[in-house]
């Protein structure tokens, strides 16, 4: 099944997790999401009234902090697709950004003596 298949078969049985990379051509999102390689937005079949998915991509208009922001998401940039609550759905492994894959590196905490 292709990115958009996947999306309507989960859509039409629950609320969708759509993980992308918003740092890809294409993609509208609030400031917040853009540069972020592992990004998900939720999208209701009945919770946003301009829900729009065709082989370009997804669009809706979505609340963030109050403010509402109309998103487009493009399949290109898509590389998981999963039903919200139990998380099944599809990944496609060649569209996951290597950060992705990538562990971070370590964070080390000095340990700092108070002069009390």
């Amino acid at each position: 099944m292709n990115k958009l298949d996947v999306f309507k078969h989960i859509l039409f049985d629950s609320s969708v997790l759509v993980n992308f990379d918003g740092r890809r051509k294409g993609v509208r999102v609030p400031p917040v999401l853009k540069s972020e390689p592992n990004a998900v937005l939720a999208f209701d079949f009945g919770g946003e009234d301009d829900l729009e998915f065709d082989v370009l991509g997804i669009s809706a208009t979505l609340r963030f902090n109050g403010e509402d922001f109309w998103c487009l998401v493009p399949w290109s940039a898509v590389f998981a697709v999963r039903r919200e609550g139990d998380g099944l759905g599809k990944m496609w492994p060649e569209s996951v950004p290597r950060e992705v894959w990538e562990p971070k590196p370590e964070r080390r905490l000095r340990l700092v003596h108070s002069r009390a």
